[in-house]
């Protein structure tokens, strides 16, 4: 299977400024807030909890990494071979 970068990075950056994808960033930009004052908030003795809020930050951040990674192919899959 062939990948075509450049076209996937195109419906990775629509998708990222479409409604639906607006909406989902929000919401991973509001969590990952949230989420950042729990682990600041959270006792350093309590690992369990520590674990799981960076665990939790860290899915966040890698959907949203992956998607900004798409793009990124495609943006350098379009450029002209130097």
């Amino acid at each position: 299977m062939e990948i075509d970068y450049i076209k996937l990075g195109k419906q990775a950056e629509d998708f990222k400024h479409s409604a639906l994808g607006k909406y989902i960033y929000a919401r991973l930009d509001d969590s990952i807030e949230e989420m950042t004052k729990q682990l600041i908030s959270a006792s350093p003795y309590d690992t369990d909890l520590n674990r799981d809020i960076r665990n939790q930050l860290d899915v966040y951040m890698m959907f949203k990494d992956t998607v900004e990674a798409i793009i990124n192919d495609g943006i350098v899959a379009k450029a002209p071979p130097e």
